[in-house]
């Protein structure tokens, strides 16, 4: 478990520390999408005025998986980038997942996104990873993650 945490602080250190990247400069929003990978399913994004945004899925496998994650995520927009609003963004979070076919129906843990963006309009495209350490009803570590696409509606 600690060489997860460390490289998570590495990863989250090194992504606030580039010099290329300033903070993002967002509206206030509500996105809804779809992501696919590991997990695939429905994908919400709310933007706010000041960071952490939220990022919450709900995902399943139809066989006998329902998967449920939020992320508080901070985004950092790549200057560089002039025409292209690409964004850089990281942060932890929670997740909770029941299954049906096994001894152990719950699993809990924490977890995090780490991932890039690119905005056109008020669409979102998306590439994130998202590691995972079980911590109930048994001790396990994944990494996750997909591709995915976010509308996004304003708020206020």
């Amino acid at each position: 478990m600690t060489r997860f945490v460390v490289r998570v602080l590495l990863l989250c250190g090194l992504t606030a520390a580039w010099p290329q990247l300033g903070l993002s400069q967002s509206r206030p929003s509500t996105g809804f999408g779809v992501q696919a990978g590991a997990p695939t399913g429905i994908s919400v994004k709310i933007v706010r005025n000041a960071e952490p945004h939220y990022d919450l899925l709900a995902a399943w496998d139809l066989d006998d998986f329902l998967f449920l994650s939020a992320n508080a995520v901070w985004e950092r927009r790549v200057e560089d980038m002039t025409d292209v609003d690409l964004r850089m963004f990281y942060g932890p979070g929670a997740f909770i997942g029941f299954r049906d076919n096994s001894n152990d129906n719950v699993a809990v843990g924490i977890g995090g996104a780490v991932g890039a963006s690119i905005w056109a309009d008020r669409f979102e495209f998306f590439l994130q990873l998202l590691p995972r350490f079980e911590l109930v009803s048994r001790t396990d570590f994944d990494i996750g993650g997909g591709i995915g696409v976010r509308f996004h509606v304003p708020r206020g």
